[in-house]
């Protein structure tokens, strides 16, 4: 069964830990021992190497290009058949799934939404301010 996990929550709810839970939990060698399971987050687009290790550098002007970028990857783990994908981004709207939905639905993969409600520390910067005002605005199915 090929499936599609989408976590949602604001930020310092726990998506990026609980996606690599569950990824680690749902790797299971290939005949060539390749693991079958994908995380991706818009995030990773900002994530820079450098000699000491990577970095993260936001650019709030580029943050369309990384979901559409976190879009085609996971269309692309799809046409690979990998069989469990992880996406890990706030959502908190429900049409910044639809993207996802059409993809699952296009290549054969069920659906599992989660949503992150934890309290943690926000890795990125994020204002707390901002945070609240994506908590009063965030959509539940």
């Amino acid at each position: 069964m090929k499936l599609l996990i989408l976590i949602r929550g604001v930020p310092g709810s726990g998506k990026s830990t609980l996606a690599e839970h569950i990824a680690y939990s749902h790797c299971y060698p290939e005949e060539h021992g390749i693991f079958n399971v994908k995380v991706y987050e818009a995030d990773m687009f900002f994530m820079e190497d450098h000699k000491w290790g990577n970095k993260y550098t936001y650019d709030k002007s580029k943050i369309q290009m990384a979901h559409y970028w976190c879009q085609e990857q996971t269309e692309n783990a799809m046409k690979k058949g990998i069989e469990t994908i992880i996406v890990s981004n706030t959502f908190t709207k429900i049409w910044m799934m639809e993207r996802y939905y059409w993809l699952a639905a296009t290549h054969n993969y069920n659906v599992q939404e989660i949503i992150c409600k934890g309290n943690f520390q926000n890795i990125h910067g994020c204002p707390q301010s901002s945070i609240d005002r994506m908590k009063k605005e965030f959509e539940y199915v």
